[in-house]
């Protein structure tokens, strides 16, 4: 393990000093129309995408860790006049944020490294080996991509000392989120007193793996509303108004939940770390 991964010193003082770059990199893009069509109708539409990405090094330059996003976001307005007193503005919007933390994923697996015991990568990923002042091995890959469709819908109508309001938001929300977390051993120095020394004999004091998590989640958010602006006297004007909001609970795709029951007879496996 320490062969492959932890860097030889380079130091007189038998120590390891690296200058690692961290670069990153962000492009943003933007693009509007306007348009009217006729005397009654005005349309608007805009674009905007933001994609960055970066790494982060590590102590040990082989665990690297680069991450990406990307945000894009639509929405098209139409606002339609259909008296001096009373105006429609429709809207529809689509937005997808997504966040990206990428691992290494050229490692060794567990069972490549002499261990009994693996993850659930689809990839080889070098488990976490946590010690006291010191740890190695890939991080979690997650990726996180969200989407909201939202229509909104507003009337505005002036009449007499009125200026009353009504509409409607309806916002759908979904999740597509994907993680492979990283197996991961921790030395404390329970059997020698030294974490160190648990570690090159292969005696960690807990192991951890967790499955693949996937998150197929919706919900909708359904909100309207009504206002009237009512002008009493010239220095007088009372708002009234009443908003409903509603939010559905969170479902899974195809019915799945978070919550895991182990079956009566499933057994438990100490790994062992080969010597």
């Amino acid at each position: 393990m320490l062969n492959l991964y932890v860097p030889l010193p380079n130091q007189s003082d038998g120590s390891f000093r690296l200058a690692q770059a961290a670069p990153t990199t962000a492009n943003q893009y933007i693009f509007e129309i306007d348009q009217t069509i006729g005397a009654k109708d005005r349309v608007w539409f805009r674009l905007f995408r933001n994609n960055t990405s970066s790494t982060s090094p590590g102590a040990i330059p082989f665990f690297a860790s680069p991450s990406s996003g990307t945000f894009q976001s639509y929405a098209i307005n139409e606002t339609h006049t259909f008296t001096p007193n009373l105006i429609n503005q429709a809207q529809f919007s689509y937005t997808r944020p997504e966040g990206v933390s990428d691992t290494t994923k050229n490692g060794k697996s567990p069972q490549e490294l002499g261990i009994s015991a693996n993850g659930f990568t689809p990839y080889p990923q070098t488990p976490g080996f946590n010690l006291s002042g010191f740890s190695l091995g890939s991080g979690w890959y997650i990726d996180e991509p969200s989407y909201f469709r939202q229509i909104d819908d507003n009337v505005s109508w002036t009449h007499g000392k009125h200026n009353i309001q009504g509409g409607i938001m309806i916002n759908y929300q979904k999740n597509g989120d994907l993680a492979y977390p990283a197996t991961g051993f921790t030395f404390s120095g329970l059997y020698t007193n030294n974490s160190a020394a648990d570690f090159l004999i292969g005696r960690p004091q807990n192991y951890s793996v967790t499955t693949t998590i996937v998150d197929n989640g919706t919900s909708t958010i359904v909100q309207p509303f009504i206002q009237d602006n009512y002008k009493l006297t010239p220095r007088l004007t009372v708002d009234l108004g009443l908003r409903y909001g509603y939010q559905t609970p969170w479902t899974q795709k195809h019915g799945n939940v978070s919550t895991y029951k182990a079956a009566p007879n499933l057994r438990y496996i100490r790994p062992h770390l080969r010597d």
